[in-house]
């Protein structure tokens, strides 16, 4: 019965056209990979009244101990294991996705063809175990999307090329719902993780790595995409190699090759039909009936093998090892696979679906409209009219308390108003790049795209609808504070809102560069965000701060801005009071400038706002290239 379920599954593929098919095969090797962890372990003691650091010797845990094996083309090679047995780190190191650090020490070989290779991206694929899609694209989209940027050819063949994988993927009632998150309703499970196994198949890749293809599958589904992997590696010989746990009996006869790993060392390697007979070599009773899989995987459990461990390495190396490190593939050399995109390709593609998601999430373009409204609101009133309060201007005389009222309540309302411009475009870009650095960063390790066409198509959608927000910002400001309505004025106004809130999305890109996720972005920012706001002016007068950190002033939008729009109602303005000292009486004249100590410059500041905003969105791609740097060594 279970074999009639099989051939009913059985899908065929369609031919391949010119721009996708691959002819070049290759043969996988790995010889003698340890992968070492190494602990200094500090214990405290007390002797007395004095506490010393005991160090003792570096203990080491070996991840992987001498693992030596190969996947061929034209098979599917499945590595099995228990939670810990170093499975995952082996694909890793594999696909070389592996993080190292000081504490981790990595040898052995690694060959394709038997020769080393640098970059698995040259010709091989790797499908993360997390599916890690673009939320608000459709199925098609998304395949659209990888399949113009990794084939040649015309559009037109790249459209027939996912056609065919959304009929091979079993996706095509689907094909047109968005792929979904957690506040996106999209497309199943089983349905995402078919998406992300397909945006990696697009390009025919000659050796295809997996991490858990089957995990959150239903039995028929995940039969569907081993049945589909299975003929892609027979019939296109294509190295298809993937860790997998617990595999059913449908599932584990298409397997051609099997690794069963316990504690980071090989305890079986061969072929999948050779099981059996390898149980009854080390006197292991296969229960007739059973999946054979199952039977050594109980033998590797100790509450199952009654402390009888049959699957060991020491029989793995009696029986099978030199078989396996005697192995050495015909083939020799492989085909470096180059980008296939230029730059204007990738610019295309990635501004087309910058822009898709911007209009597709209208919830943080209405979260920004509705912030804007309300912080216009909650400023205005609390500034309301401040300007029409202005006292009688030189030669007439004011009263100094007035005066210095006045001046008090324009500089708030400069602050407030500067202040909401700046966080309101500054929080969203914090949050927002975290979100979607997971994706960024698997879609790069894939050579999809280079960083800075990413960045500049993030930032070309971005800049519209801050620009947009500032406006409705500055104007409402502008007239609840009763300003000054002059033509030249407002626009003078509305030209520092927009760059104020431009170094704010600056500063909020570079911020979400430095975290890897919204939690520690949100906790975490106020510390970059405190002495930016710090050295304005506002809060501290900037004379009196030591002179070893004064110089922080200067990237400060908040100095820049409080001048800018202060010039723009009080530039020419000066005030005469009389002040009275005990019985005496003098005449002072004042002039706001001077009175808030601001000397630069109207132009000058607004100039410097704009250089401020570009600075930290060059810094913020800077960050992107130590991060692609740091994580790929």
């Amino acid at each position: 019965m279970k074999v009639k379920n099989q051939k009913e599954c059985q899908i065929s593929l369609p031919i391949r056209s010119e721009s996708v098919s691959n002819t070049q095969v290759i043969d996988l090797k790995w010889n003698n990979v340890t992968v070492t962890l190494s602990q200094e372990i500090k214990k405290k003691t007390h002797i007395g009244y004095f506490e010393y650091l005991l160090d003792q010797d570096s203990n080491k845990k070996y991840i992987l101990q001498n693992v030596t094996g190969y996947a061929l083309r034209g098979q599917l090679t499945a590595i099995l294991g228990p939670s810990g047995a170093g499975k995952t780190t082996l694909v890793a190191l594999l696909s070389q996705r592996y993080k190292r650090n000081n504490n981790i020490s990595v040898s052995g070989t690694f060959l394709a063809n038997n020769e080393e290779y640098d970059k698995f991206t040259d010709f091989g694929a790797f499908v993360m175990q997390d599916d890690l899609l673009m939320a608000t694209l459709t199925v098609k989209e998304t395949l659209l999307f990888s399949a113009s940027l990794r084939l040649k050819g015309s559009q037109m063949d790249k459209i027939i090329r996912v056609n065919e994988l959304i009929k091979d993927l079993n996706l095509h009632l689907c094909q047109d719902t968005y792929v979904g998150d957690r506040m996106l309703k999209g497309i199943s499970g089983g349905e995402k993780k078919r998406t992300a196994i397909g945006v990696e198949l697009v390009c025919d890749p000659p050796v295809i790595i997996l991490d858990e293809p089957t995990s959150g599958l239903d039995s028929y589904t995940a039969f569907i995409c081993m049945n589909i992997l299975k003929k892609i590696a027979l019939k296109y010989q294509r190295t298809i190699l993937f860790t997998i746990h617990q595999p059913s009996f449908d599932i584990s006869s298409l397997f051609n090759r099997v690794i069963i790993m316990n504690n980071g060392q090989n305890v079986y390697q061969g072929n999948a039909d050779q099981i059996i007979g390898y149980c009854e070599q080390i006197g292991l009773q296969v229960l007739a009936y059973s999946n054979p899989l199952d039977t050594i995987m109980n033998n590797l459990n100790p509450i199952y093998n009654n402390q009888q461990s049959l699957v060991t390495y020491e029989n793995y190396s009696r029986y099978l090892e030199l078989a396996v490190t005697s192995f050495t593939t015909q083939q020799n050399g492989i085909i470096k696979r180059k980008t296939q995109s230029t730059f204007g390709q990738e610019f295309k593609m990635l501004f087309w679906r910058a822009k898709t998601h911007f209009w597709r999430s209208p919830v943080l373009l209405r979260a920004k409209l509705i912030a804007a409204f309300i912080l216009s609101i909650f400023i205005g009133s609390l500034y309301w009219n401040v300007g029409d309060e202005m006292p009688n201007q030189s030669p007439e005389l004011s009263k100094y308390s007035d005066v210095t009222k006045f001046l008090q309540n324009m500089n708030g309302a400069c602050f407030m108003g500067g202040t909401g411009a700046f966080f309101s475009a500054l929080h969203p870009m914090m949050m927002l790049f975290p979100v979607e650095r997971d994706i960024f960063l698997k879609e790069e390790n894939t050579k999809l795209y280079k960083i800075f066409p990413y960045f500049i198509t993030k930032i070309l959608v971005e800049i519209p609808s801050n620009i947009s927000v500032s406006i409705i910002l500055a104007l409402i400001l502008y007239w609840a504070f009763g300003f000054i309505w002059e033509f030249a004025k407002v626009i003078q106004f509305i030209l520092i809102t927009i760059a104020v809130s431009l170094s704010g999305n600056g500063i909020g890109i570079f911020t979400g560069c430095l975290f890897p996720d919204p939690k520690r972005a949100a906790q975490l920012g106020p510390v970059i965000m405190l002495p930016i706001q710090l050295f304005g002016g506002q809060l501290v007068n900037l004379q009196s701060i030591p002179k070893w950190i004064s110089w922080f002033q200067y990237v400060s939008p908040f100095k820049y801005f409080l001048e800018a729009f202060g010039r723009t109602q009080l530039e020419d303005v000066e005030f005469k009071s009389i002040i009275q000292k005990g019985d005496s009486f003098s005449l002072v004249t004042i002039s706001p400038m001077e009175y808030y100590g601001r000397d630069f410059g109207l132009w000058n500041s607004i100039i410097v706002l704009f250089g401020v905003a570009i600075a930290f969105h060059i810094l913020a791609v800077i960050m992107l290239k130590l991060l692609i740097k740091k994580l790929n060594v």
